[in-house]
C-alpha cells in the first residue's frame, strides 16, 4: 500500500486504526501519537530526497516497542470501532463458541 495513503487513513480517523499486514500480523493503533511517519511527500518536493516506504507502529503492553513497517507489505487498513476491536461502528464481532 502507498504510505500517503496510510498517513491520510490515519489522520481521516481518530477514533483508532487497525493495520493489517500481507502475512496476518495486526497493528491496533488507537490514536495517532501510536504510529510515525516521515516527512510527507510535499515537504520533500524541489529536493532530491526519495520518500520512504516505511513507518513506526508504538506498541503499548507492560514495556513501550516500536516496530518498522514497511508500508508495501500492507494488505489492509481499516478504522478501529469504539471497542477497539477492528470492526466500523455498528458492526458486531462474531463470538468463537
Amino acid at each position: 500500500m502507498e504510505l500517503e495513503a496510510i498517513r491520510k487513513f490515519v489522520q481521516d480517523h481518530p477514533e483508532g486504526t487497525l493495520i493489517r499486514m500481507i502475512d496476518g500480523t495486526r497493528y491496533e493503533i488507537p490514536h495517532r501519537d501510536y504510529i510515525s511517519f516521515g516527512p510527507p511527500k510535499e515537504m520533500l518536493s524541489g529536493k532530491k530526497v526519495v520518500a520512504g516506504t516505511s513507518f513506526i507502529v508504538f506498541e503499548g503492553g507492560g514495556v513501550a516497542t516500536m516496530k518498522l513497517v514497511n508500508a508495501m507489505l500492507v494488505a489492509e487498513v481499516q478504522p478501529m470501532g469504539a471497542n477497539g476491536n477492528g470492526h466500523g461502528q455498528g458492526q458486531k464481532s462474531k463470538k468463537k463458541r
